[in-house]
């Protein structure tokens, strides 16, 4: 299933939750996926959502880093 993490492609199975798309992202990037809990992840809206919140084909989420 593809969906994107900050406007950048990431493929994840299907039934994914943003924990897992957040931590592809994280591993694409080089970054350490264990690091999930330093940030907070928006729908395509800037709603906040949670780490278990379903994502479906082609979904947009952001991350932000947090302080």
């Amino acid at each position: 299933m593809k969906v994107f993490v900050n406007e950048k492609e990431v493929s994840v199975f299907a039934g994914a939750c943003a924990k897992d798309a957040v931590r592809q992202f994280l591993c694409q990037c080089g970054e350490d996926a264990g690091a999930l809990s330093a940030f907070v992840i928006y729908d395509s809206y800037g709603h906040e959502i949670g780490e278990d919140s379903p994502l479906r084909e082609n979904q947009s989420i952001t991350i932000e880093k947090t302080k």
